[in-house]
């Protein structure tokens, strides 16, 4: 069969002393495809650290692969026979192409001249067992000795370890990769494929929490954002509070006094759920707007006069007319006052807790 490097085109002057394995198999392109599989994969195969420590080995490496394929008339080269004297292990690729190559039979051949058969292991592509495995691996001859004396050479069936790379790639990859690999490991199947199970559930644990640690950081940056957000909105209707009282002081100073009324007013309620906050400027242009508190001596303030309700109210529970002309105003426990703007005097009153109403005036 027709072997090789790795990569063909970066031979090294020397020869590596030492192979993990050495893969035979028949030049078609479905055989190079699945040598070519095999040899990454398992020089990218996970070896569990329990594994390492046991077999004291970190990882498989050195797969011997040839990429050029061998004339009819030629000889193993010297690289290709010291390949496989050096090489812990022989991977021959079967399919119904294999009975076609004279250089697979010679390198099994080759190998099994300083090695054992149970270092050679078979990866099935397509076909039965018993039609692409070679006949050198199916049989060995052996001397017997008959009870006349006489000796003769008998064919002893064997079984030759098996990867089935029949079945799907990823399937293939799961199952019979950690087996191949197993025998190149030299320790137990069963043990690796626990190891290897224990890790992926470790693996898929720390990405789980990983991923509950992005989600518990993004809903934090939400949370986080939806408070900045709402800062910003009450932030910015503070601002439009001061803006609005100082636009109604403004129209105070240009005897507009309805219109800054207006403007007070709506410095403190913005008819919406979301309130404006009270600010000193809003109060400011309240009381100068509704003339509610005048200076005396320079010092505290006192009331020119003062509208007052039964019981406590709540912001919104008082309307002034489009005219600015009259003022109405409810408590909690539902009186109902209303009062002319520029005398002051109660127009209109419902006591509740009496059950009756008056009209003044």
């Amino acid at each position: 069969m027709n072997i090789g490097y790795r990569n063909i085109s970066r031979r090294m002057p020397f020869m590596i002393d030492h192979y993990d394995a050495f893969i035979s198999y028949r030049h078609t392109d479905k055989d190079i495809r699945v040598a070519g599989r095999i040899q990454s994969d398992l020089e990218h195969f996970y070896i569990p650290h329990k594994i390492r420590k046991a077999t004291g080995r970190k990882r498989i490496d050195r797969i011997f692969l040839d990429k050029d394929e061998l004339g009819a008339a030629s000889n193993l080269s010297s690289e290709l026979s010291e390949a496989l004297e050096n090489a812990e292990h022989l991977i021959v690729i079967c399919s119904t192409a294999t009975g076609e190559s004279v250089w697979v039979q010679r390198e099994i051949e080759y190998f099994l001249r300083n090695h054992t058969r149970r270092q050679i292991t078979t990866v099935l592509v397509d076909g039965e067992p018993e039609d692409v495995i070679p006949d050198i691996l199916k049989y060995e001859e052996k001397t017997v000795t008959d009870p006349d004396g006489s000796t003769r050479t008998v064919r002893v069936p064997q079984e030759p370890l098996s990867c089935d790379y029949r079945l799907p790639r990823r399937k293939a990859k799961k199952e019979e990769l950690p087996r191949l690999a197993s025998k190149l490991l030299e320790c137990s199947y069963d043990e690796l494929m626990n190891r290897r199970r224990t890790f992926m559930i470790r693996r898929l644990a720390f990405i789980i929490s990983l991923i509950f640690a992005a989600i518990m950081a993004f809903d934090a940056y939400l949370i986080y954002s939806s408070i900045m957000i709402r800062k910003n909105f009450e932030s910015s209707l503070r601002n439009q509070s001061v803006y609005l009282a100082k636009e109604s002081l403004d129209a105070l100073d240009d005897d507009q006094r309805i219109l800054a009324l207006q403007l007070a007013l709506e410095s403190v309620q913005n008819g919406s759920a979301d309130s404006r906050p009270i600010t000193p400027q809003s109060i400011r242009a309240l009381t100068d707007s509704t003339y509610s508190y005048k200076t005396r001596d320079g010092l505290g303030i006192e009331d020119i006069w003062s509208y007052h309700m039964h019981d406590r109210m709540y912001n919104n529970t008082y309307r002034l007319s489009s005219s600015g002309k009259r003022l109405a105003a409810w408590d909690r426990t539902g009186n109902i006052r209303v009062w002319d703007t520029e005398s002051h005097d109660i127009l209109f009153s419902v006591n509740k807790q009496s059950g009756y109403f008056t009209i003044h005036g």
